[in-house]
């Protein structure tokens, strides 16, 4: 097993067809198989075997497939890493994961450097203008390496916002269910369609949701070429979510207080999908859950938090008051700069069948 398999399987049936689009550039699918197959011929020339970690710094770039699907094509663990990392993030995941050696995309190459210095790793610089010479000078691997279903894929690393950051290990099995699962379920994906890959490449959600699963069903994705990091978003969070909706799991929902800079205050209602914000004061009912820590595990925060009776719209109002300026006084009529009101809440749309 290797998903990387999807790449050589892809370009035998759709050999011409895109892969991927950066601006007016296309890579196609043969094009893709052949420079992921000198990466992984790169990767042997100096030494690695298969189990080793390789470190990913690129933005969102067709250099990123081709080097990722190389990684994996050679039987090593992909570590992909934020591009806007500072040389201490480099070096920590670095040294944590093992790797001893990555690539980085040219314009982030001191901080990559600096930090795989301080690991004792070394730095492949990716150019635009020179990667394809340093790929032509190695020798195709052909064969894509054989992976136990267990074995591991990728190395993915928290936000570290409460802590360092932990490295979770996703197997092959991991990742080529996502894929099936992508695929088949969620998008049902057909190679007529063109994926939009906003979603950052080092991420899980980038990497499922628009890679793989895009090689997967011979389709072609579009990418932007701009890193996207939640943890340099520095504003405070209020973050609400209810305990019984079946929609969005609190559980997945309280993962952004790992990805979000600043603090994040986490509310839970004891409620469901639309009851949970919909929560006005005077319900006895009601109630939630609160936490002044947000450790890593949600049920970890779930046992030590506090249940609080009542609406938590005037927690709200309170968080709210502390991070506001001053209050203004109310206009004494509604409107206003030519707009003015048309009807009371909720609207006449009420009304209109």
């Amino acid at each position: 097993m290797n998903l990387a398999s999807n790449v050589v399987r892809s370009a035998q049936t759709h050999t011409d067809r895109a892969a991927l689009r950066l601006g007016d550039g296309v890579v196609s699918f043969r094009e893709l198989d052949r420079d992921s197959a000198r990466v992984a011929g790169l990767l042997r020339d100096r030494g690695l075997r298969p189990g080793d970690r390789v470190g990913i710094m690129l933005p969102n770039i067709p250099e990123f497939a081709v080097v990722y699907f190389g990684v994996l094509r050679a039987g090593a663990v992909v570590v992909p890493m934020n591009p806007m990392f500072k040389a201490r993030e480099v070096a920590y995941k670095l040294d944590d994961s093992g790797a001893s050696l990555m690539f980085a995309w040219h314009a982030f190459a001191h901080e990559a450097q600096t930090g795989a210095k301080q690991a004792e790793a070394d730095a492949i610089v990716v150019d635009p203008n020179g990667f394809s010479e340093v790929l032509a000078s190695a020798r195709p691997a052909e064969d894509v390496v054989d992976r136990d279903k267990d074995d591991a894929a990728a190395i993915l690393y928290t936000s570290g916002t409460t802590g360092q950051p932990k490295g979770a290990e996703l197997t092959q099995a991991n990742l080529t269910r996502n894929t099936e699962v992508v695929v088949a379920d969620l998008i049902r994906l057909t190679t007529d369609d063109v994926i939009f890959g906003g979603l950052p490449l080092f991420h899980a959600f980038g990497q499922t949701c628009t890679l793989e699963n895009k090689i997967a069903t011979p389709s072609a994705m579009t990418v932007l070429g701009v890193p996207v990091d939640l943890s340099r978003i520095s504003v405070d969070s209020y973050l609400v979510a209810g305990i019984a909706d079946h929609i969005t799991p609190w559980q997945n929902c309280y993962r952004s207080t790992q990805l979000l800079g600043g603090d994040s205050r986490f509310i839970l209602s004891t409620s469901g999908h639309i009851a949970a914000l919909v929560n006005p004061p005077g319900n006895p009912k009601a109630s939630y859950q609160v936490n002044k820590d947000n450790p890593g595990d949600p049920e970890q925060w779930l046992k030590t938090a506090e249940t609080v009776q009542g609406s938590w719209w005037p927690d709200a109002v309170a968080w709210l008051g502390e991070r506001c300026g001053a209050e203004k006084t109310a206009p004494e009529e509604l409107g206003g700069a030519g707009l003015p009101a048309l009807a009371d809440a909720p609207g006449t749309y009420v009304l209109d069948n």
